[in-house]
């Protein structure tokens, strides 16, 4: 009897819990060890895609794993109820918020699946326009309770990873560990980053002195290292000392770095939830509140839109505070509303050119050459050198050298989001090649 080959897709979103913790990265390397034991073929690493980060209904991260298998046609219905068990034993399901969802597909990769994705990823989807995709394609769906991950399992199904993409190696803590601090040795932390900073990002932030590649909250994860190539990650997490036992890694291929959330768009075509960059000139000086945080306003053609960009940003938002009226600016960032007030909030930004900047001063006195001084409202200008006085006089403008130069900003480190391209990733040459075979160690067990 000859078996008929199939690709399968499975898309699981939707499992964990900012109260209770969980991780939907760790269901998916749960899958990994139980399939591996099964006639399967991993035809890529398990894909972890973040989506759109402000969803107001996402769980945590916003981050859909896909796993993409060869199996045997009759092996269909014993690899669903492996998933389905897995699943329903390890999401967070006492959470209200929280409805996991699987999505099964049997197929290659459409259009209108990539454009499904690029849309949750960019913008705004719904249930309706989600289980319409998944009747049209004949996929079978998995809800447990309001089963809204569903969407982001479908997403994650269509992700589009052809031009860039990224890996992360996540290594999880042993149960009994995950209410204790984690312990990651710093230095050590350093060193792979002096070693292979080239090829990883996003690993230590030397401003703040902080290890970046270990979360705080209460999910399995210990740590995770990001990079170019999957046996970058490998080499590099064997170089970092956690103060723990590992109790299982893999390696994920993702979208994280890649600014996939980031399309060109008007100021009028922006919606609520919206990802995406937009250019225009700033229309007044810059304005900063209490807390540090600074706004300023840019139009284009079709309108005008305030942006926003906050104090944890750092240097961008120092960059923010130095911008004139007439500067031409490149924002990349989402709008969103707080406070029933919607802003662009600002992720990046690129000036792309500088208006001049002047400045009124006091005249040089005409006899000796020093600066005036008021000699009071209407009376004109005095000289405190010479003592000339005269009303004929005016403040004169002059050009001031512009303290910030053309070029990308970004903000610091700790305050980067998931899919923000980060400065170091700019040289990478895109589109980089497909993943033609798996390296040997991907994941333990």
């Amino acid at each position: 009897m000859v078996l008929l080959m199939a690709i399968l897709h499975i898309g699981i979103d939707d499992t964990d819990s900012g109260e209770y913790g969980g991780c939907t990265t760790y269901i998916g390397a749960l899958l990994v060890e139980r399939l591996s034991r099964e006639k399967v073929e991993f035809i890529d690493y398990p894909n972890l895609i973040r989506l759109n980060p402000n969803i107001p209904f996402r769980t945590r991260g916003n981050a859909a794993v896909v796993l993409r298998l060869k199996i045997s046609d009759n092996y269909l219905e014993k690899i669903k109820d492996i998933v389905i068990n897995v699943v329903e034993n390890f999401s967070m399901i006492k959470d209200p918020k929280t409805n996991p969802g699987i999505v099964f597909y049997n197929g290659s990769i459409t259009d209108d699946l990539k454009n499904f994705y690029y849309k949750a990823v960019r913008g705004f989807v719904t249930l309706d326009e989600t289980i319409k995709l998944i009747k049209k394609h004949n996929m079978h769906s998995y809800k447990i309770k309001k089963g809204l991950g569903i969407i982001g399992a479908t997403a994650g199904i269509g992700a589009d990873l052809t031009k860039d993409y990224t890996f992360e190696l996540l290594a999880y803590r042993y149960h009994d560990h995950r209410e204790k601090i984690r312990k990651i040795d710093s230095l050590s932390v350093k060193i792979m980053d002096l070693l292979l900073g080239d090829v990883t990002f996003n690993n230590y932030d030397y401003f703040s002195k902080r290890v970046l590649i270990s979360p705080h909250g209460l999910d399995p994860v210990l740590f995770g290292v990001r990079g170019e190539y999957a046996e970058c990650v490998y080499i590099a997490s064997k170089l970092i000392q956690a103060y723990e036992p590992i109790e299982r890694w893999v390696i994920f291929r993702t979208n994280q770095g890649t600014d996939a959330h980031m399309t060109l768009k008007k100021i009028s075509e922006l919606k609520e939830y919206d990802c995406g960059i937009i250019e225009g000139i700033v229309e007044y000086p810059p304005r900063v509140i209490q807390g540090g945080h600074t706004f300023f306003v840019i139009k284009d053609n079709t309108g005008s839109v305030t942006c926003a960009v906050y104090a944890p940003t750092g240097m961008l938002n120092k960059v923010a505070r130095m911008l004139c009226p007439g500067d031409t600016v490149r924002v990349f960032g989402s709008l969103v509303r707080k406070n029933n007030v919607i802003n662009f909030n600002v992720e990046k930004m690129e000036i792309l050119s500088l208006a001049k900047k002047y400045v009124l001063r006091n005249p040089q006195c005409p006899k000796c050459g020093k600066t005036m001084t008021s000699a009071g409202k209407n009376k004109g200008f005095k000289c405190k050198n010479c003592g000339y006085k005269t009303k004929n006089l005016t403040k004169v403008k002059v050009n001031v050298p512009r303290s910030i130069k053309i070029g990308i900003y970004v903000s610091d480190k700790k305050a980067q989001r998931h899919l923000t391209k980060p400065i170091e990733r700019y040289d990478i040459k895109l589109p980089k090649p497909s993943i033609d075979r798996l390296i040997d160690l991907w994941h333990f067990p």
